[in-house]
C-alpha cells in the first residue's frame, strides 16, 4: 500500500487563531469489504427521463437514453431492499434520477409499498425524492407530507440565477414553476425538506444560499457544477477563492451566535472534523447501496443507470459479489488507493470524490480540482469552527451536531 500523507499535521490561521490539526485523529478504520454487499438502501430510476434540459446536466452528459420502468419492475425492487437488508435493520429507497414526478402515482405507490413492507416487518423506513419541483403542486404536496417522503427539489437561486441555466425544453426558466412549491415545503416540512444548488462559474455562493434561505429553507446543499473538463461553466480559481470567503464569514457568524440555515455539506464536514461518521469513501454506493433501471438490472448508482460496464447483477438473480469486489477495488476504491486523496490531509473529512463523477467526466478516477478546493474551504472552517466553540460555546457546538444531553 502507498504511503498515506493523511497524518501529516495540517496547519493554517484566521482571525489571529493559529490552528493545528492532525488528520491521523480522525482517521477511519479500513473499509470492511469482506461484509459487503450489505444492502440497506436502493434507488430507483422509475422516469428515466427528464422535463427540463439544463445546461449542465451530468446525467444527460454521460448516461444512454433509458426508458420508463414497469411497475412490476417497481414492485419487485421495492421488495428486494427488504429481502436483501438485514432483518430488523432500517432501509431507505430514493427516488433522483431523471424526475421521477413524471411519474407521480408509480411515486406514491412505491411509497406506499414500502411503509407496508416496513410495518408488517415493524422496520424503520425513510423515503428520499429529488425533484426539479416544475410538476409539484398541492395535491402531490400534500401526499408527499402525508407519506413521510424527505424532499429536496434542485434550485439554483433566485429567478436571475436559477433561470441561467436551469431551463426547460423550450429554454425558458423555471424559477416561477417551483417557488410556491419551495416555500410551501419549507414552511411545512422543514426537518424533512431541504435543497440542492449547482454553482457554476460565476456564481456567487453566498448570494445563492442567503437567497434560498430567505425563502424558508432551512437545510441547503451547494455543490460545483459536474461537468467535463475544459468546460466554459467550471468554477475557475476565482470562484473558488469566493468560495472560501463565503463559508468562512458563514462559520464566523455561527461563532458570533447567529442561527443559519444548515449548510449540509460543512455541516457533515464538522461532524467528521469531531471524528463522527468518517469513512474512507463518500457513500455507500455499490456496497450498502445500489440502483434499479428500468429492466430490473443493478448498477452502483442512479448515476450509473444505462452504463453497462458497471452492471452489478438483476433483481432476478441478485447481485453479484464478484462485480461488487471489483467496483470496491476500482470505480468505487476507498481514498487511500487514490493518489490525489491519499496524499490530502482533508481526506478524514471528506471520504473521496463521487464515483460517478470520477469515472463519467473523462477524470480517468480522479477527483475535480474545483471539488477538492470546495472541500478543504469547508473542512479548515469545520475545524476552526469546532476549535472556536470547544472553548468559547460548547453547547452551541454540541446543538450543530444534533447531540441532545440529558440531564
Amino acid at each position: 500500500m502507498r504511503q498515506i500523507m493523511k497524518e501529516k499535521l495540517h496547519e493554517f490561521s484566521h482571525l489571529e487563531r493559529n490552528i493545528t490539526f492532525d488528520p491521523g485523529s480522525v482517521s477511519p478504520p479500513p473499509l470492511p469489504d469482506e461484509r459487503f454487499p450489505a444492502i440497506t438502501s436502493m434507488a430507483l430510476d422509475i422516469s428515466g427521463q427528464c422535463n427540463l434540459r439544463c445546461a449542465y446536466c451530468a446525467e444527460y452528459a454521460t448516461l444512454p437514453d433509458r426508458a420508463v420502468m414497469p411497475p412490476k419492475i417497481q414492485q419487485r425492487a421495492v421488495d428486494a431492499v427488504f429481502e436483501w437488508s438485514p432483518k430488523g435493520r432500517g432501509v431507505s429507497i430514493h427516488l433522483g434520477s431523471g424526475e421521477a414526478l413524471l411519474h407521480p402515482a408509480a411515486v406514491r405507490e412505491i411509497g406506499r409499498r414500502a411503509r407496508r413492507l416496513a410495518q408488517i416487518q415493524n422496520r424503520p423506513i425513510a423515503l428520499y425524492i429529488t425533484t426539479n419541483g416544475t410538476r409539484l403542486n398541492d395535491a402531490i404536496i400534500g401526499w408527499l407530507i402525508g407519506d413521510g417522503w424527505n424532499v429536496k427539489i434542485s434550485i439554483d437561486g433566485a429567478a436571475q440565477v436559477h433561470d441561467r441555466y436551469r431551463v426547460d425544453k423550450n429554454g425558458k426558466g423555471t424559477f416561477r414553476r417551483i417557488e410556491h412549491a419551495v416555500r410551501t415545503l419549507a414552511e411545512k416540512m422543514p426537518e424533512h425538506f431541504s435543497t440542492t444548488s449547482v454553482l457554476c462559474r460565476g456564481t456567487h455562493p453566498g448570494k445563492v444560499f442567503y437567497e434560498i434561505a430567505s425563502m424558508g429553507v432551512r437545510k441547503i446543499e451547494l455543490v460545483p457544477v459536474a461537468a467535463t473538463s475544459p468546460s466554459p461553466l467550471s468554477l475557475h480559481e476565482d470562484d473558488l477563492a469566493t468560495y472560501h470567503d463565503f463559508i468562512f464569514d458563514y462559520v464566523e457568524r455561527i461563532a458570533g451566535g447567529e442561527k443559519l440555515p444548515a449548510h449540509i455539506r460543512f455541516q457533515k464536514r464538522l461532524k467528521k472534523a469531531l471524528g463522527y461518521g468518517n469513512t474512507r469513501i463518500p457513500c455507500g454506493a455499490g456496497r450498502n447501496f445500489v440502483a434499479v433501471g428500468h429492466d430490473g438490472r443493478l448498477y452502483p448508482c442512479f448515476r450509473f443507470v444505462g452504463a453497462s460496464q458497471y452492471i452489478m447483477g438483476d433483481l432476478d438473480s441478485g447481485i453479484n459479489p464478484d462485480r461488487v469486489k471489483w467496483f470496491g477495488n476500482a470505480p468505487g476504491r476507498p481514498y487511500e488507493k487514490r493518489d490525489e486523496c491519499a496524499m490530502c490531509w482533508s481526506a478524514p473529512l471528506c471520504g473521496g470524490p463521487c464515483f460517478a463523477c470520477a469515472e463519467l467526466l473523462g477524470r480517468a478516477g480522479s477527483p475535480s480540482p474545483d471539488y477538492c478546493s470546495m472541500v478543504r474551504s469547508e473542512a479548515e472552517a469545520a475545524v476552526w469552527l469546532a476549535d472556536v466553540l470547544k472553548d468559547e460555546h460548547p453547547q452551541l457546538l454540541l446543538d450543530l451536531l444534533g447531540v441532545n444531553i440529558e440531564v
